[in-house]
């Protein structure tokens, strides 16, 4: 089974607190999966949690969806050698 070691960035000038607050939430999900940060990012009690939410929702619902498509992918291949089609 292969890993999928996808890296996503997600870039906001505009935050409205120190640099200590919102580092102290990013490095509490540095590193974790997509569906298991959002988790840990709704049950702490830091108020820019909910701006990092903000943030990073899209770029995690764009990452679903290519894992998907390469699923789906991979099965239509699979499929298709299966009934001698390539």
């Amino acid at each position: 089974m292969e890993k999928n070691n996808s890296l996503v960035k997600a870039i906001n000038k505009n935050v409205r607190t120190s640099p200590r607050k919102l580092a102290l939430v990013c490095n509490f999900i540095k590193g974790k999966k997509a569906d298991i940060a959002l988790r840990d990012l709704e049950f702490t009690r830091k108020k820019i949690a909910k701006d990092v939410v903000k943030q990073l929702n899209p770029l995690f619902q764009t990452q679903k969806i290519i894992i998907n498509l390469i699923l789906i992918i991979c099965l239509l291949k699979r499929l298709m050698l299966e009934n001698h089609l390539l």
